[in-house]
């Protein structure tokens, strides 16, 4: 064994008029061995939480997780939970038998070329009558080719059980400066599979930005955190003016939705905007953010990691 650690995390949170929101602790073991192993444990033990007026009690889920990486080629990860949890997503939340396994290999034969596939499955049951609340699974494959520095192409393939959905997604990726990137894509969503005639019916696609996100690209550059060579307004009017991208503004739907959002989903009321927005159009939403892939391989809304 190259190293161990553990340590203890623990969150007491209230809400602004002082109610008590949620009491968690939880204890994280991790193994780091010289192999290219690792493993690691972690008891998610909720004491209290408070979710659309309800009160639930002393529940708690195992995450267990490894990865292996015997070369530089080749890379396994996989995190898997086991336990209790509150069904955030039914018109009445309960408490219910969770799983969620995920596996992830990472394959690099060359410097130009690499793989990622990927299947995350999770369901979730009803304590007592064992009855399913829902079930599925999302396999994902992440294909790259890198032609040079400043040029290459990526192409995301994802089926969701869920929704019953096939999500292709080509992009052809430009950056001939550091400051100055060009992307070129589209995607196609195939879903509705009718057993009946045995086919899939595809579904015209649109690009669709929120206009929350304008916003947050002026306030990145007013704090100097994004270099853009011309005046902002400009900026934001070409973003605007591209062809087949669609602004989606904030209607009372999207508004109503980005507070409804189960309370540790996020605290950015511009993630929150982002996700209602794509909640209520029904759309994919691409992003790297992590809380977001996982709340949303629940179910909640399609997404794609970028």
């Amino acid at each position: 064994m190259q190293l161990y650690f553990a340590k203890i995390g623990t969150e007491i949170r209230y809400n602004f008029n002082g109610k008590l929101k949620r009491v968690h602790l939880m204890p994280i073991y991790s193994m780091r061995f010289k192999n290219g192993f690792s493993f690691d444990y972690a008891y998610s033990y909720n004491a209290f939480e408070e979710y659309k007026g309800d009160e639930f009690k002393n529940f708690a889920q195992n995450f267990i997780g490894f990865r292996y990486t015997p070369n530089e080629k080749l890379s396994i990860f996989s995190r898997n939970l086991i336990g209790k949890s509150i069904a955030y997503n039914i018109s009445n939340p309960v408490v219910g038998k969770r799983q969620r396994l995920n596996l992830t290999i990472n394959y690099r034969p060359n410097d130009r070329l690499s793989f990622s596939p990927s299947i995350s499955s999770e369901s979730m049951k009803y304590i007592e009558s064992n009855e399913k609340i829902y079930s599925g699974y999302i396999f994902r494959l992440n294909s790259k080719y890198q032609f040079s520095n400043e040029l290459s192409f990526k192409i995301i393939t994802e089926y969701n059980d869920f929704s019953s959905t096939l999500f292709m997604q080509p992009l052809l990726k430009w950056n001939p400066n550091p400051s100055t990137v060009f992307y070129i894509g589209g995607n196609t969503n195939i879903n509705h599979f009718k057993s009946s005639e045995k086919k899939w019916l595809t579904d015209n696609s649109q690009l669709f930005l929120s206009s929350i996100s304008l916003w947050e690209i002026a306030m990145l550059k007013f704090k100097k955190r994004i270099n853009i060579y011309e005046p902002i307004k400009d900026f934001l009017e070409s973003i605007a003016n591209i062809n087949g991208l669609f602004i989606k503004d904030i209607t009372p739907e999207i508004a109503a939705e980005s507070v409804s959002l189960m309370d540790d989903f996020h605290g950015d009321p511009a993630d929150r905007i982002i996700v209602a927005t794509a909640k209520c159009y029904g759309a994919t939403l691409l992003t790297r953010d992590q809380k977001i892939l996982s709340w949303a391989n629940l179910g909640h809304i399609k997404s794609l990691s970028v």
